[in-house]
């Protein structure tokens, strides 16, 4: 059985190769972005997500990114983390969608103060302001219910609401 690290390194590098109008693939680079990127950013977060079951989600978020960031100076895969923090936390004796489910309904305050520092030090373009829970302040409510806050403008945030 392949472990979550090198699942989650395989499916960023499947994602990366993909061919997507207007992002990095193997055949395009962009001035601030190359496909080396990330490779070199997948290869950063495996062992990170290895242990995503012992720390909690905002823990991993925020710890895939500062290894990026180790590796890269652009943001590269705050969206897959996102994406892959949850579903590598859950434990391996554990059906996915149920244990997905736990994870998602027991985040933390504390999640959301990690997620929103790692979204910071991953400097996203495109971010706007918004009334509650802005990027900018510190985040007082559960990573899910402000990712349900999100959901109807950022398709990530509709995975924590809608259960992947």
């Amino acid at each position: 059985m392949l472990s979550i690290g090198l699942c989650a390194h395989l499916a960023c590098i499947w994602e990366s190769t993909a061919r997507k109008p207007g992002n990095v693939h193997r055949f395009q680079d962009f001035e601030n972005l190359s496909f080396i990127d990330l490779l070199l950013s997948a290869a950063a977060i495996t062992p990170v997500l290895e242990d995503a079951r012992q720390k909690p989600v905002g823990e991993t978020v925020l710890a895939c990114i500062r290894a990026t960031r180790q590796v890269v100076r652009t943001n590269t895969n705050l969206g897959i983390v996102l994406l892959l923090a949850p579903l590598a936390a859950v434990a391996r004796d554990e059906r996915l969608p149920a244990g997905l489910k736990h994870i998602l309904t027991t985040l933390t305050a504390r999640d959301s103060q990690l997620v929103y520092e790692a979204i910071r030090l991953a400097a996203p373009g495109g971010l706007g302001r918004v009334s509650q829970q802005d990027l900018n302040d510190v985040p007082t409510e559960p990573l899910q219910a402000i990712m349900a806050m999100a959901a109807d403008r950022d398709v990530i945030a509709r995975e924590y609401v809608n259960g992947f």
